[in-house]
């Protein structure tokens, strides 16, 4: 294999309500994303992000920052973040400084899409097809709070396994072909 052709190991942070899209499609830059709204939203449009392992928990971070705006259910709103392992060929990689600048790693973002054999999801104990889903009750716990109509709300706990992925590359299979 030459340069030209080497892959890349890196990752992506996405919400769980994407996965079986992502499961049968890839991930596809010309899908909206969930910084549209945001100030990241002129920079997002029309890429595919990806991060280095030193940047997968801010992140993670920053979907759950995202989760917690914008919805009060987070398990059936399809809103609890994971994280993607994807290959891609370095002679795709673009750099994100503002990525990088924010996170304090290696940030980086393609044009293209990547599809679904180049993909894996972390489910909190390994790395699986990102059509196998993850059970977002892992990221969160109940707080009972009698002041809620409901008796309480679902918030993310700080021993989320979804957070802290396995960054050892084994891809399953014996990987993408």
């Amino acid at each position: 294999m030459d340069d030209v052709d080497a892959l890349t190991e890196l990752y992506h942070v996405t919400f769980d309500g994407s996965l079986d899209s992502i499961g049968q499609g890839g991930l596809d830059p010309s899908v909206v994303g969930v910084w549209d709204d945001s100030s990241y939203g002129a920079h997002s449009r029309g890429r595919v992000f990806l991060t280095d392992e030193d940047g997968i928990q801010f992140w993670y971070n920053r979907f759950e920052e995202q989760s917690n705006a914008r919805s009060d259910d987070p398990r059936e709103d399809g809103a609890v973040p994971v994280v993607l392992r994807v290959r891609v060929p370095e002679d795709l990689l673009h750099e994100d400084p503002l990525g990088s600048r924010d996170s304090l790693a290696g940030a980086y973002y393609v044009l293209e899409p990547i599809g679904p054999s180049d993909i894996e999801l972390w489910d909190g104990d390994g790395w699986v097809e990102p059509s196998d889903g993850v059970d977002p009750e892992l990221a969160l716990e109940w707080e009972d709070d009698s002041d809620v109509e409901s008796g309480g709300y679902w918030m993310f706990n700080d021993s989320n396994p979804l957070a802290a992925p396995d960054t050892d590359f084994d891809w399953l299979d014996e990987g993408p072909e």
